[in-house]
């Protein structure tokens, strides 16, 4: 299991707020999986933007630590980009033909000889930053990934992680499950479904993040939410205005 990547400090305090001081006031534990630990140089920067929802493409993990391109939404085939491991070329390869599929243009691929892409992202091809994708002119870094968002019970601590107060719909990339939702780690409901009791945590946390810092969130959906046993990523957390790394 490769070490969590730092997150950044101011970052770490929002968060930290956001567990008793989110729009809907319920004190809450806040799980964040990290980004590419190489994308952090880019924040706040102009020139650069946090990748947009519709983006599935992976941000770079380079063979070398001083790769110009290190951190930011590459395109895997390019001659320029060498990846550290062929596992990590297989993974940015499979998001990035998802994300291709998404928004070629095939009339101008046929003219110019070469892909080009549609709704405002473009390939760069030439230069020190060959392989990068462009969003409306900007470079893309990656951002967080909000794991979930669990409720805490009381003041003493009691039912953190405890799902009896706290019923979570499932994200939206998990539609398939229409309106079921977790309880007691089950997935549980049907379709038409049930009141959801955390009246939607998970999007007032990435809301209001996104409203600090100007980062928009993906709601991951990860196994922590439906089967916290098999998961094994290390990720930040907060819980009661602290912080504290721990696998999920």
């Amino acid at each position: 299991m490769n070490p969590i990547p730092p997150m950044r400090r101011d970052h770490i305090e929002i968060f930290k707020r956001l567990t008793h001081e989110n729009s809907a006031k319920v004190r809450c534990e806040i799980v964040v999986r990290a980004q590419n630990p190489y994308s952090m140089r880019y924040m706040g920067r102009n020139g650069y933007k946090p990748k947009p929802l519709n983006c599935k493409a992976k941000t770079y993990k380079p063979e070398r630590d001083n790769e110009t391109t290190a951190g930011l939404v590459v395109y895997p085939m390019h001659e320029k980009i060498v990846y550290a491991s062929s596992e990590d070329f297989k993974d940015a390869n499979n998001w990035w033909n998802k994300f291709f599929a998404e928004h070629i243009d095939q009339k101008k691929t046929e003219v110019a000889g070469r892909h080009e892409l549609t709704n405002g992202f473009k390939i760069v091809y030439e230069g020190n930053t060959a392989g990068c994708v462009l969003f409306h002119g900007d470079y893309m870094y990656s951002d967080y990934d909000l794991m979930s968002v669990t409720r805490v019970k009381d003041a003493l601590g009691h039912g953190v992680g405890d799902q009896e107060d706290a019923v979570q719909k499932l994200p939206p990339m998990h539609a398939k499950y229409g309106n079921a939702m977790i309880k007691e780690g089950k997935l549980v409901g049907k379709e038409g479904g049930i009141v959801d009791a955390s009246n939607n945590l998970e999007r007032i946390i990435s809301r209001d993040f996104s409203d600090r810092t100007g980062i928009q969130m993906i709601q991951h959906g990860a196994q922590v939410n439906y089967a916290p046993r098999k998961s094994k990523e290390m990720c930040h957390a907060f819980v009661d205005n602290s912080y504290s790394i721990k696998c999920v």
